[in-house]
């Protein structure tokens, strides 16, 4: 029986590559006989795409291998090759997949405060941590400073434009007035990085399920305390004006901060 951890970890894995075949597809049955040309059913990518990443969140570059990814996912070896021919390639189209999603997800948000752009950012980089997706981009992350000579281009091409996307919010956010400019881009863009990545780490494997369901309220709490000492009038009255009640929650956050 599938746990309701596992299944909503797989519900958010899938949504991560929605887009890369047609839904209908992907409920076909994946053929592991295809032996000639690009494969055949379209399913084939998503469901090998998403192994690719959980073989990498567990395995790391040294256990990666295309051989891998079809044994877990129980398709053939010889169909997987044909479309992609090495494992780096493999690996770079399952991160560009990521990354598109987190590219979605930013454009979808429209025009809304700075503060409450962030806040969604947030809450939705670190919900996809904390599944295998997830933590394949936290160990490229690593993998990127320890093999560099073995994922770096891998992680410049997807990974890193994460990255360089929350160092451009926190430029926006100066140049538009949002936050004081005072800021100190690098070490702002270290410490949402950073915070993002080490609440997944240090949360015990027993806590998870715990965590993820006050993921909306941490989130909040981490943008207010993150955020907060760097927000300016103009920010703050944007979500006084025509921020939703989760970017009023943080503000609630910052004023208690402040005061205490």
């Amino acid at each position: 029986m599938t746990s309701g951890k596992a299944s909503g970890e797989n519900s958010l894995a899938a949504e991560v590559f929605a887009g890369l075949v047609d839904p209908a597809a992907q409920r076909a049955p994946v053929r592991a006989d295809a032996s000639v040309g690009r494969p055949r059913d379209p399913g084939i990518e998503e469901r090998a795409l998403r192994t690719a990443l959980e073989v990498y969140s567990r395995l790391g570059w040294a256990g990666f291998s295309i051989g891998k990814v079809a044994s877990w996912a129980h398709m053939g070896k010889s169909s997987l090759y044909l479309r992609w021919p090495t494992k780096e390639a493999m690996l770079l189209d399952a991160f560009n997949a990521t990354d598109a999603f987190f590219q979605r997800r930013e454009l979808e948000l429209g025009d809304v405060p700075y503060v409450e752009r962030i806040s969604h950012i947030v809450e939705s980089r670190m919900s996809t941590y904390f599944t295998p997706v997830g933590l394949a981009v936290i160990r490229l992350n690593l993998e990127n400073q320890t093999v560099p000579e073995a994922v770096g281009d891998v992680w410049a091409k997807s990974a890193g434009r994460a990255v360089l996307r929350t160092r451009k919010l926190i430029r926006m956010g100066i140049d538009d007035g949002d936050l004081r400019p005072q800021t100190n881009l690098v070490q702002l863009c270290d410490a949402l990085e950073g915070g993002m990545t080490v609440h997944v780490l240090a949360t015990p494997p027993e806590l998870r399920e715990r965590a993820v369901a006050r993921l909306g309220a941490y989130s909040k709490e981490f943008v207010a305390g993150t955020l907060g000492p760097w927000l300016t009038p103009k920010a703050v009255e944007a979500v006084r004006d025509y921020g939703s009640e989760r970017s009023k929650a943080i503000l609630a956050l910052v004023d208690d901060f402040r005061e205490g």
